[in-house]
Formats: structure tokens, sequence, C-alpha cells
């Protein structure tokens, strides 16, 4: 049984998306089922403060609705150096990283594993699992399938850790340059699939950055890029628009069904945000050094094409934005240029 429960684990994680509800989903389920839990729960490891663990309930089983204080999103902290025995097992594999099965009679999960998912423990989860009333039934080969499941589990966490990290920029959260050039060329085919809708090729870039660095420093150099990010992914209107690192300080914005009209609407408001938005100066420790403001604004250039136009290579789209950016900076900078 617990054979053919490990290899539909298998086949249900790899199906699903790493981290999301459904991923979680099937692991909490067949443990559940396999190792006959009341209960199984996996936490995402928040925060270590000193010696306290903040952990946040990821996802849960809980059919008889014995633990009400688990609740997907709810947070718990646990002391780590002498933990409500409730949380024994959740602390010591935390700890340790390894699995914890210590007996634990009443409401508290009699076994729980650290799930690595990344390069530190920020990145772990744990997952654990309570016997009500049936603690002292567990046996060695349950401590075995738990360490099989999470293992499973560490497995693909990590590999999509590792490829998000290849995928996004870490500084400014967006996709990385490799990615956003990538999906450049797939959003372009898909489009060409789709000739009655328009779409834009925009480039941002910001004014006098080098500036920037030299009188304010590259911690906030970096603050300003960070802060940029967050900005440009909140204009994203669907999963169809897409925004990129494209370089240093420039941007890549790939924007789904819009014409010349909202593209001028977009670059427009784009830049007015930026214009307006407090960017803060940061200490070399990344933290604020005071509450001055550094005055940032960003050139735009954008390609259009609308629908029933030919349909031309992606590179010739990405240069002519790239010509409407240099148009916005010769006039003046901080504005944008959308060439039809």
């Amino acid at each position: 049984m617990y054979l053919h429960k490990l290899a539909e684990l298998g086949a249900g994680l790899a199906q699903s998306t790493p981290g999301s509800a459904e991923f979680f989903a099937a692991p909490l389920t067949i443990v559940h089922e396999a190792m006959g839990f009341t209960l199984s729960v996996i936490y995402r490891v928040e925060a270590r403060v000193d010696r306290t663990l903040v952990l946040e309930v990821a996802g849960v089983l809980d059919p008889g609705a014995r633990r009400p204080e688990l609740l997907r999103g709810a947070r718990l902290a646990i002391a780590l150096d002498q933990p409500d025995p409730v949380f024994g097992n959740e602390a010591q594999a935390f700890l340790h990283h390894h699995v914890s099965a210590l007996n634990v009679p009443g409401m508290g999960c009699d076994i729980a594993s650290y799930v690595a998912a990344g390069e530190t423990a920020a990145d772990a989860y744990l997952l654990a699992g309570d016997f009500v009333g049936a603690e002292a039934g567990l046996q060695p080969v349950d401590v075995r399938l738990f360490e099989i499941a999470t293992g499973m589990l560490s497995a693909l966490l990590t590999k999509a850790h590792f490829q998000r990290r290849a995928d996004h920029d870490r500084l400014t959260g967006l996709m990385s340059a490799a990615r956003i050039r990538s999906e450049l060329d797939d959003w372009w085919q898909r489009g060409a699939r789709r000739p009655d809708r328009g779409r834009a090729v925009v480039i941002a870039d910001v004014d006098d950055f080098k500036l920037i660095n030299d009188r304010h420093g590259h911690p906030t150099g970096d603050a300003v890029l960070k802060e940029l990010g967050r900005l440009l992914a909140a204009i994203l209107r669907s999963e169809r628009d897409f925004a990129g690192r494209y370089g240093g300080d420039e941007f890549l914005i790939l924007l789904d069904e819009t014409t010349a009209d909202e593209a001028r609407v977009i670059v427009e408001r784009l830049c007015r945000t930026v214009e307006q938005h407090s960017f803060r100066p940061a200490a070399a420790d990344g933290g604020r050094t005071s509450d001055a403001v550094v005055p940032v604004t960003i050139s735009v250039g954008a390609c259009v094409l609308e629908s029933g136009e030919p349909v031309n290579a992606a590179a010739e789209a990405l240069a002519s934005a790239d010509q409407a950016l240099y148009a916005a900076k010769r006039a003046g900078r901080n504005r944008g240029v959308v060439a039809g």
C-alpha cells in the first residue's frame, strides 16, 4: 500500500505547480490516507526571529475540525528553546532538519518533517501529521514513509526554487533578462496567430540613473530599481502581459491586446506614477537613511502593432520601441513616445 501511495504522490506532485494549494493538496491527502492521520498540515517557514519560529499554514487536511487554529493562512509563533508541547515536533524538525516523531498526547502533531525548498531555512516547509488518541501506534515504517514523502516534496520545491531564480531577477522580482527575451519570442509567435488583436512592445529606462548612484550611493540605486519593479508589475493587466529587467536600468514590457491609444495612456500613466512616487535613499545595509525623497523619472518607448497590420519579426518591433525610447530621451526625458 505504501509503495502504491508513494507512486501516486509522485504523480500528483509532478502535475501541480510547486507551492500552490493544489501542489500541497496531493501530499496532504495521500500521506493522510496512507498513515491514517486524524489531520495533516504543511507549514511554510515565514521567519526565524532570534529563538522564535514563525510558521504560516500553507495547507491543512482536518476533516473533523479538531484543530480549528490550523487554518490555511494562519500564522503561529513557536519558541524554539522551550516550545509549547503541542508544537514540539515542529520545533525539533526545524532545528535538526529531519523527521521528529515524539509522542505528543492530545492536540499536537505526532510527527513532523523538515522540507527543504531552497538554499536557506527561509525557503523551507514543515510537513506534520497527528494521530489524535492513537499516538503510541506510530511505527518505524511510518517514519520511513514520511521521510520518503518529504524527500519528494523537497526535491520538487528545490527545483522550482532554482528555476524561479533563473527566470526572475532577484533585485526587482520581474523576469530576468534571459527569460523576458525568451518570452518576447514566444509571445510574438502567439500573437502572430491572432492578427486581429493589437499588441505593444515597451522599453522603459531610468533617466540619469548613473547620477542617482553617484549622488546617493549604489544601495539607493538598487532600492530604486527594486521599487520600480513593483510599480511596473502593478501595470500588468492580465497573465498575458509580461515585464522583465532588460538591462541594468532598462525594462521590457509586453502588452497583449493593446491599441496605440491604449498604449499612450499606459505609457503616460507609467511616467507620471514614477515621477510622483516617493523613492527613499538607502544605507549601505539596505535600510532607510532618512525621510528624504530621491527624484526619479523614466523615459519610455513603445512600438504598437494594430490589428490587421503585417506581422514583422519581434526584433523589428523591439528596435522600433528602442528608437521611440531614444526619441523620448531627446525630447527631454520623463515622457513616452509611441511608434505606430
